[in-house]
């Protein structure tokens, strides 16, 4: 018997059938199904809504998002949690709202000093993490209480100061028809996304994610990593909340008020492993598209807020089953 052509003729092909056997649609990620059936349930809802111009206020409002969303991957690839990311935007809106005082002159000192604010509060929460032994659950949730009170303590619990038109022109700007946050949005998922896959550095996240333990018997500086992770968090935190506010006159006490629950659930909802280890900037991307379908959904529906929380946790538990249930398999 010719062997050669008898395994020849059972090895299976690429085609209707899948590759190797396996069903085509199961080749495409849960995440890219439910985005598209999402998109599909929206246009019947709503036949008109994908229109340029819908389509351009919705990327313009969930770009910020999508940046809070981004640095969260880092510190959950890492192996932790960053809670303080909603706080951030509230007191990094209260900072340059109150240093920018509606006035263009100031806008040169004040966004640096408010992209250095943020920077060091992503530094204090790595070193608390590592330094201290604080686990990044406590560690953030102690950082977010912090600067929910020294928003308030710097702003009396009013609006403060404000942004010049000028400011505002740039947030609604467009170039050939997308807003330029949008731009900005693409640029730093690129550079992310070469982080994580090509350079050592993001190798060494993923390690850390993955076994902290053998990262540091391999000589990869655990700590360091970790620290990166927690500052870029929060860097990134910050351009989205100045990102945010481009498009504000004044700003609003209750803007960053479970925004950071909204981030980790981009992440989970993406595929990234909780505990780290595993996960993309792209398919963060891709939890961020879903949910923000999804949140246009409610609000097209007219769910109230109650309603949309109570859909993103049953969304959290899902995915978060999802999540466990794909690592025993894959063990």
């Amino acid at each position: 018997m010719n062997t050669a052509r008898f395994n020849r003729s059972k090895t299976p092909t690429a085609g209707s059938d899948g590759i190797r056997g396996v069903p085509f649609f199961r080749l495409i990620p849960l995440q890219w199904w439910t985005l598209l059936l999402l998109m599909l349930v929206v246009i019947v809802v709503n036949p008109n809504f994908y229109i340029p111009n819908n389509l351009t206020y919705m990327l313009r409002q969930a770009t910020p998002a999508a940046l809070l969303a981004i640095g969260e991957t880092f510190v959950i690839l890492s192996g932790g949690f960053d809670l303080s990311i909603g706080s951030i935007v509230s007191f990094i809106a209260a900072l340059a709202s109150g240093t920018i005082a509606g006035r263009v002159a100031h806008l040169a000192w004040a966004l640096p000093i408010c992209v250095l604010v943020g920077s060091v509060i992503g530094l204090v929460n790595g070193v608390v993490v590592t330094k201290l032994k604080v686990p990044s659950f406590l560690a953030t949730l102690g950082m977010m209480i912090i600067l929910q009170g020294a928003a308030l303590l710097y702003t009396g619990g009013m609006p403060k100061g404000g942004f010049p038109e000028e400011f505002r022109d740039f947030g609604l700007g467009k170039f050939i028809g997308i807003p330029y946050i949008v731009y900005i949005l693409v640029a730093i998922v690129v550079f992310s996304q070469l982080l994580l896959r090509k350079t050592k550095l993001g190798r060494s996240i993923l390690a850390v994610g993955g076994n902290d333990v053998a990262s540091n018997l391999m000589g990869i500086r655990v700590d360091g990593v970790r620290i990166f992770c927690f500052f870029m968090s929060s860097l990134l935190s910050t351009v989205g909340t100045l990102l945010m506010v481009t498009t504000f006159r004044v700003w609003d006490t209750t803007m960053g008020i479970d925004m950071e629950f909204e981030a980790i659930t981009m992440v989970i909802v993406g595929g990234a492993a909780i505990g780290g280890g595993k996960g993309s900037i792209v398919s963060t991307i891709l939890g961020w598209l879903i949910m923000t379908v999804l949140f246009t959904l409610l609000n097209v529906l007219g769910f109230p807020q109650s309603g949309r929380l109570l859909v993103q946790g049953l969304v959290i538990l899902l995915a978060v089953f999802a999540n466990v249930e794909t690592r025993k398999v894959t063990r």
